[in-house]
């Protein structure tokens, strides 16, 4: 075996869903351990399977099972829903849809506006990562839009996989809209050039609609070249993982999306300085970039 052949062969050893086909495992999280009274039957299925499956993004009717239909699209509790408007709506898988209820004007406006503004907005906003970390978004904006290089990098962490957390999932697979006019905003504020969406295997559904969404963006305009007769280029492509909650880490997901070994990087330097392919990268939350178009 080539020296890259075993490099390749190691990094790959690294995950556990790795050539793994979902139909029909069942999830041995946490929310279906609280839940496996419920359905004791699951829960044993879940214990005689390997490998073994953590999270299925299904915590609302656990104990899960891969291909189980049942969703939640209803139940707002905030005064105003705002990342969840859409879905509560019945959703928006097509653009024209997604249009229909408003989208589209975040973006409009963004274009319109210089990018060190629309930095500011998000700084005035008081964004934070809502991926667990609350760190100020605009700062890692202005960080990538600051940093000297002729590419930059968008990546999407839509690798979600802590107990009881499903809503990328609805908000990927019910309203991909507004997750791609958020990173056509964030690319047009930073300067990135190519975006990255790094996605959980167990999400196959949301890979398939994010496919067809990005493809209606490109119809549309929204991705390409010159966005919406703007002198903006950007493109959106996804990278699915194979199974490792490791890379929810944003430097251990750059490595896996780099085909290494996925591993936390020591900092500095920092991503936003030398990130995907020694770039200058920003990585985002899907939750939080999904309340920019939003905000602007």
């Amino acid at each position: 075996m080539k020296p890259d052949d075993r490099s390749r062969a190691a990094s790959r050893s690294f995950y556990h869903l790795a050539d793994v086909e979902l139909e029909g495992h069942a999830c041995q999280g946490l929310a279906c351990f609280a839940a496996r009274a419920d359905h004791p039957e699951r829960w044993a299925q879940a214990c005689r399977q390997t490998p073994a499956v953590y999270c299925l993004g299904q915590c609302h009717h656990a104990p899960a099972v891969f291909g189980d239909s049942a969703d939640v699209t209803t139940g707002v509790h905030a005064r105003q829903a705002v990342l969840l408007g859409n879905i509560v709506r019945g959703g928006a898988r097509g653009i024209g849809t997604y249009q229909s209820m408003g989208g589209g004007e975040g973006l409009r406006h963004a274009l319109r506006t210089f990018s060190g503004k629309v930095i500011a907005e998000i700084n005035v906003s008081g964004l934070r990562g809502r991926g667990g970390a609350g760190f100020p978004a605009a700062r890692k904006w202005q960080a990538v839009a600051k940093a000297a290089a002729a590419q930059k990098y968008l990546v999407v962490n839509a690798d979600e996989g802590d107990p009881g957390s499903f809503s990328d999932r609805l908000l990927l697979e019910n309203d991909p809209f507004r997750l791609i006019e958020a990173c056509v905003i964030a690319a047009h504020a930073t300067g990135a050039s190519e975006g990255l969406i790094y996605l959980r295997k167990e999400y196959p559904a949301a890979r398939a609609i994010l496919e067809t969404a990005i493809e209606q963006a490109r119809h549309v305009g929204w991705l390409g070249r010159n966005i919406m007769g703007c002198a903006i280029d950007f493109d959106l492509h996804i990278h699915v993982g194979e199974g490792s909650y490791v890379c929810g880490e944003e430097t251990s997901l750059l490595n896996s999306i780099e085909g290494r070994r996925p591993e936390v990087r020591l900092r500095p330097p920092q991503i936003t300085e030398h990130g995907l392919h020694g770039l200058p990268t920003l990585v985002s939350n899907v939750e939080t970039l999904c309340a920019v178009p939003w905000i602007m």
